[in-house]
C-alpha cells in the first residue's frame, strides 16, 4: 500500500508543478511579450459651425506643413467630420472656402477630437 501512495503523490506533485509552471526550466516556453506596432494614421474628428454656432456641412481638408494635402472629408448635416491623418505630425485643419483660418496641431499615436468646432463665416 505505501508503493501506492508514494506513487500517487508523486504524480500529484508532477501534475502540480506543471500546471503552476514549476518544475521545468526550459527557456523556449516562455511567452516573449508582442510588440506594438505604433500606428501610421490617426482619425480625427471636428465639427463646423456658422456664425450662429449652428451645425453646418461643409467640406473640410487636412494638410502637411508643406501645403500638400492629406485628406479631405464633407461634414453630415449635424456638423460632424472625420479625417485620417498622419500619426505624430504636424497638420493643418481648414474649410475648403477660401479665406477661413486652418489652424495647425501635432498630432499623437492615438485618434483625438478638434477641442472646438471650425467656423464657416459667410461672405
Amino acid at each position: 500500500m505505501t508503493p501506492v501512495r508514494h506513487t500517487v503523490a508523486a504524480l500529484a506533485s508532477a501534475c502540480l508543478f506543471t500546471a503552476c509552471g514549476g518544475g521545468g526550466s526550459d527557456a523556449s516556453d516562455a511567452i516573449a511579450p508582442t510588440p506594438v506596432a505604433s500606428p501610421t494614421f490617426v482619425r480625427l474628428e471636428g465639427c463646423v459651425v456658422d456664425q450662429h454656432d449652428l451645425p453646418r456641412a461643409a467640406t473640410v481638408h487636412a494638410s502637411s506643413e508643406d501645403g500638400r494635402v492629406l485628406d479631405r472629408a464633407s461634414s453630415n448635416p449635424q456638423g460632424v467630420f472625420v479625417l485620417k491623418v498622419p500619426a505624430r505630425q504636424k497638420v493643418s485643419i481648414g474649410l475648403d472656402a477660401s479665406g477661413e483660418e486652418t489652424p495647425a496641431l501635432l498630432t499623437g499615436s492615438t485618434n483625438l477630437s478638434l477641442g472646438a468646432c471650425l467656423r464657416e463665416t459667410l461672405s
